[in-house]
């Protein structure tokens, strides 16, 4: 992934720094690579030239700022001090002063002649995401997750009071942004599976809540819960639940990635040129598309299990041959998954073991490629493939719709037959909170 790029001064050169931690050179005239510069250790997130474009500018998520040369690319000095992700990084308009923002909430300053740190200015409630300087040099915009703006003098530092009514103009509207920006960011880390090598080992590691891919699968349980009938038949609907997240584990599984990735290739043989329909009532579900990728339409899905079982799924994979023994089977023999993670939260107990209302239970998030998929509308029992499209092939999978768009389930289910075409991504442990009026919470013990 690219994260940066710009051109020189002149416009002859461009610059650009990736995920893979270089920067490189191009020529604009014919976009041939005239240098990659390495030294950074993680991701490049940001990149400029100097204004006179004799020196070039890089911040990282390793937590450095780096100078090089643009006319060979060496490297000149290392900046450090952020302790934390560099997310943007500039220089001033006479190119004697470097500012950088940073995932701690702070702006640094510092002298682009020796890398000296100048002052470090403080106020976000969290990362900065971009800054600049006044066309003159004399004041500092910095934007941050934090949804807001701020105005600084470059002297020292301190709010600009004279544009504090600009700064306030539309702020709801920078707040959104901002919020959107993040959302975006965390399901594109989400979305990356692990580069599948011959040293990566099946495993169940612990991820912060502040990590990117730990607040994406903590934040799509909590927001696609909603609520359910009190009882069975039932014509009164129960609050969402209220669900406390108590951690987030990542699963890596190189056999069923090999598998899930190999299951890809088939699909897309199958389907294209393509591409296959979308569906729109899971498009807050939908797994970004890679440029170059096929759309297979892959979504984020929910899978609910009881404790015995989970370990088994993140080893073994679904196994579709065992899909609804505990539950049912309205779609036919199938892997199951759900587009509400309150549904799947009705499935991590055993039946004729129910945990109490306040226990920890545990969801299974999955990466399940739907394909071309049939919109069900009515039960399909005795089903263990998809149904035929009208050109004769079959369907890649099945989904069924509510009842309140003239189908027979309260809530969006999900089913794939064949093994291989979901796959378990993260486990997310959460309670139900002491004063939830969920359904569920109502029937427990």
């Amino acid at each position: 992934m690219v994260w940066c790029c710009c051109f020189s001064p002149d416009g002859k050169k461009i610059l650009s720094g990736s995920e893979d931690g270089f920067l490189k050179l191009w020529l604009a005239s014919d976009g041939a690579l005239q240098q990659t510069l390495s030294g950074h250790g993680a991701d490049v997130s940001s990149c400029c030239f100097s204004p006179d474009g004799k020196t070039i500018l890089s911040g990282s998520y390793d937590g450095f700022l780096k100078l090089w040369l643009a006319s060979d690319g060496a490297w000149q000095q290392t900046l450090s001090g952020h302790g934390d992700v560099v997310r943007c990084c500039c220089f001033s308009p006479d190119g004697k002063k470097i500012l950088s923002g940073s995932d701690n909430g702070t702006l640094k300053l510092w002298l682009a002649s020796d890398g000296a740190l100048q002052q470090t200015l403080s106020g976000h409630g969290a990362g900065v995401w971009c800054c600049c300087f006044s066309p003159d040099g004399r004041k500092i915009l910095s934007g941050s997750s934090d949804g807001t703006l701020k105005l600084l003098f470059a002297t020292d530092g301190s709010i600009s009071r004279t544009d504090q009514q600009t700064v306030d103009i539309d702020m709801q509207h920078v707040e959104v942004t901002s919020r959107d920006i993040v959302n975006k960011y965390h399901i594109l880390q989400a979305a990356q599976l692990p580069r599948l090598s011959p040293y990566l080992e099946y495993g169940v590691d612990i991820v912060s809540l502040d990590n990117p891919f730990g607040k994406f699968m903590a934040q799509l349980v909590i927001s696609t819960a909603v609520g359910h009938r009190e009882s069975y038949r039932s014509a009164l609907y129960c609050d969402p639940p209220q669900l406390d997240i108590v951690g987030v584990r990542s699963v890596v599984n190189p056999r069923l990635q090999h598998l899930y990735q190999a299951k890809l290739g088939l699909l897309e043989g199958k389907r294209r040129p393509g591409p296959c329909s979308p569906i729109a009532a899971l498009s807050h579900l939908k797994v970004p598309v890679n440029m170059h990728d096929f759309d297979l339409n892959e979504h984020f899905m929910f899978h609910g299990a009881a404790p015995s079982t989970l370990e088994k799924i993140c080893k073994g994979g679904f196994n579709p041959q065992r899909g609804g023994e505990a539950t049912g089977k309205l779609f036919g023999t199938a892997a199951y998954f759900a587009a509400n993670s309150s549904k799947s939260d009705d499935y991590t107990e055993e039946r004729t073991n129910p945990l109490a209302r306040s226990a920890r239970r545990t969801i299974i998030v999955s990466r399940v490629a739907l394909g071309e998929s049939f919109r069900a509308l009515r039960s399909m029992k005795d089903a263990t493939k998809p149904p035929d499209n009208s050109d004769g092939m079959d369907f890649d999978s099945v989904w069924a719709d509510t009842s309140s768009n003239g189908g027979c389930v309260d809530h969006i289910e999900v089913m794939v037959y064949s093994e291989g075409q979901a796959l378990p991504v993260a486990l997310v442990d959460y309670r139900h909170a002491d004063d939830c009026a969920c359904a569920f919470c109502r029937r427990r013990p």
